[in-house]
């Protein structure tokens, strides 16, 4: 459905950018006041209730979504040269991408830290940047090769080790 001047928001860089921004200031508000937030998408189909497996996972300062449909299947089927989708293990080199689709923050001091930054970047960079690129931008930063909060685990350090994600399994 077009907008204003018969333009769609996704293919107008700055009206996309202000909502990102708006989005991101929202949750700021929220983590700063002490609630856990959950965004999601609208085409993301929930089958459940998430809050109880949302819940049980703990450490995780975000928990944030991957295009990546099986961490350890893309890791054994990585082929050569190594192609992955899946760049949240151990040791790699690989450039960190989430989805900002489907996001779940608690309101720990990492946290309201990285949203501060994430809502900065946004709204101070000089040329136009999405919410889902800045965040990946600050999430990456001193983040290669990936390290495992704990061996074995699927809980890692980003933001130069000051913050812990977790993708969903």
């Amino acid at each position: 459905m077009p907008l204003g001047g018969g333009q769609q928001p996704a293919t107008d860089g700055k009206p996309f950018q202000t909502v990102g921004s708006l989005k991101t200031l929202f949750i700021e508000g929220l983590l700063r006041q002490g609630h856990r937030v959950m965004l999601s998408d609208v085409d993301t189909a929930w089958l459940r209730d998430p809050w109880a497996y949302l819940q049980a996972i703990q450490g995780a300062d975000i928990l944030v979504s991957t295009d990546c449909p099986s961490v350890y299947g893309d890791r054994v089927d990585l082929g050569n040269p190594p192609r992955s989708r899946c760049t949240h293990f151990e040791g790699s080199r690989e450039q960190i991408k989430f989805n900002t689709g489907v996001v779940y923050l608690r309101p720990t001091p990492q946290a309201k830290a990285f949203v501060r930054a994430w809502l900065e970047r946004l709204l101070t960079s000089g040329h136009l940047v999405y919410d889902q690129e800045a965040f990946n931008q600050l999430a990456e930063t001193g983040a290669r090769p990936v390290r495992m909060v704990a061996k074995g685990g699927r809980l890692f350090w980003a933001w130069d080790r000051r913050l812990r994600l977790r993708p969903p399994p």
